[in-house]
């Protein structure tokens, strides 16, 4: 099983917010009753209390409502590289995910992926195929190294 938890830095509280349940994930189910595939990385929108999941063998992103503890397919469904509107994006293997500066990042076997939320919500590939953020100091995402 795969879950995502969430350590309280003032009590020390740890606390499942998805995964550790038996049912298949579908949007609006609650995040702790479902069963997540590989999770190759989460990524948070603090703001809006967002978490988002990438699965990297099921090529999908869901996004968990941490105000309700709702789950929601965000994007994603099928291995390929298609950008455009989030129902109708395709992803190679996902390897990381960051939110960052009010945008979801995404690397997949493509390149780097940007989720425009604010205006069209779709992804476009901001950059090649088959390389990683090594490859671009000069936009510091403030990701890990692959």
């Amino acid at each position: 099983m795969n879950f995502v938890r969430a350590v309280s830095l003032s009590t020390g509280i740890i606390t499942t917010v998805l995964g550790g349940g038996v049912n298949t994930p579908t949007n609006g189910a609650t995040a702790t009753n479902v069963t997540v595939g590989t999770l190759a990385s989460v990524a948070v929108d603090e703001a809006n209390r967002i978490l988002y999941a990438a699965e990297s063998t099921k090529f999908r992103i869901w996004r968990v409502d941490l105000a309700t503890n709702k789950i929601y397919l965000h994007a994603g469904s099928v291995q390929g590289y298609d950008d455009g509107p989030l129902n109708s994006t395709t992803f190679g293997y996902i390897t990381y995910a960051k939110f960052f500066n009010g945008k979801l990042y995404v690397l997949d076997g493509k390149g780097i992926r940007e989720l425009n939320a604010t205006a069209s919500k779709t992804f476009a590939t901001m950059y090649g195929q088959y390389r990683s953020f090594d490859f671009y100091p000069e936009y510091n995402l403030g990701m890990l190294h692959l």
